[in-house]
């Protein structure tokens, strides 16, 4: 060390400035090692936050959301069934049901149609929430449900709200009334192959799944896509049991002393800490939503069933689903492509998004019913 200490003080300027660049070299290397470490280092957390993110919901706080605290569980006591339905619910394995209104008849009828092809025929009930629907579907079992004086019930109208929490009550009213797993499915659904062997796999791990949605809302997390998985509630797969009438009361009390939108009161409920729900969001492939099928993937063969949610007019939810080859009824597909042309298309401007791929599908579907549509 003394050596060394002597040979220091003996070093010349030359080699003080080779010693000063060796070691800012040194460093330069040194720091760009630390920089591919940091990157590296940024990139793993970035993956482990996206994988956390999807199945562990590390930001998303419930607690923090309004309305949160009307989600809190009740005593679970057990249920007794206390409605009696006329017309009786299906005695199947499982019960498909759906809600109308006047509005979406026409989807009514193409969705019993594609539940009719797959084999499911016998596990049809449909509740009607506006009069005189019922009448439409003579060969249907069809409940009148008993506040059906709503009218207008569009997206957004005031009946509309009314509609989603009386929807919520005769969930309530069903579950303690039936031992079948119930499927409760939105009209604009068409499904194409049998999904029940599927979905009761599902629920050998799980009391209740659900489509996935592609989007949040900002009474949950205006972040919902991108950090955890948002439930639909317009497909929805159960086990009935004392802890879903619980949870379902939950949700229809964050509706009437919150907010009337059930799918907030889902999303947010489910997530209750208190709770020990078991559930899931199903898999996009087999049960894709409006978005990912009609957006994104609408070549998907796989589907088991295609929800044409994200679309808030019943003309736009026809015609897409006429457009991509997934409506059912053939005998009224040509009625809707001349109506749809004429209304929508012709001497409009600018005419529907969709128009294209509608007279594409019509001229390919119905050419032999409607030719002059399709002469070129």
């Amino acid at each position: 060390n003394a050596d060394a200490r002597e040979n220091k003080h003996s070093l010349t300027p030359y080699m003080y400035a080779v010693n000063i660049l060796r070691c800012i070299s040194r460093c330069r290397k040194r720091k760009k090692r630390l920089r591919i470490i940091a990157i590296i280092a940024a990139a793993l957390v970035t993956i482990l936050l996206y994988h956390l993110g999807t199945s562990k919901e590390f930001r998303f706080n419930p607690s923090a959301v309004k309305g949160y605290h009307f989600c809190s569980p009740g005593a679970q006591e057990p249920q007794q069934c206390q409605h009696t339905f006329n017309p009786p619910l299906p005695t199947s394995n499982t019960i498909i049901v759906t809600f109308i209104n006047k509005e979406w008849i026409p989807l009514a009828h193409n969705w019993i149609c594609s539940v009719e092809k797959v084999g499911l025929s016998n596990a049809l009930y449909l509740v009607a929430m506006e009069p005189g629907v019922c009448q439409h579907f003579p060969n249907t079992p069809c409940y009148q449900h008993p506040t059906a004086a709503i009218e207008g019930t569009y997206f957004g109208q005031p009946g509309y709200q009314q509609f989603m929490i009386e929807r919520t009550k005769f969930i309530l009213s069903m579950l303690p009334c039936t031992k079948s797993h119930v499927l409760f499915s939105d009209t604009d659904v068409v499904f194409r192959k049998n999904p029940i062997a599927v979905l009761d796999l599902e629920l050998v791990n799980y009391d209740i799944v659900f489509q996935e949605d592609s989007t949040g809302i900002y009474l949950v997390d205006i972040l919902a896509t991108y950090v955890f998985s948002y439930i639909c509630g317009g497909f929805v797969y159960l086990r009935p049991s004392n802890e879903m009438v619980d949870f379902y009361k939950s949700v229809l009390t964050y509706q009437l002393k919150w907010n009337w939108n059930d799918q907030a009161g889902l999303n947010i409920c489910i997530r209750h800490r208190s709770r020990s729900i078991r559930w899931r969001t199903l898999d996009k492939t087999l049960f894709p939503n409006g978005k990912e099928f009609f957006q994104f993937h609408p070549d998907n063969m796989k589907a088991l069933a295609v929800h044409a949610n994200f679309m808030p007019r019943t003309v736009d939810k026809v015609a897409n689903m006429i457009g991509q080859g997934v409506w059912c009824l053939k005998e009224t597909g040509p009625k809707y492509c001349r109506e749809y042309r004429r209304s929508y298309c012709e001497g409009v401007e600018p005419p529907a998004v969709w128009c294209k791929q509608l007279l594409a599908a019509c001229c390919k579907l119905y050419g032999d019913i409607d030719l002059e549509m399709c002469v070129v």
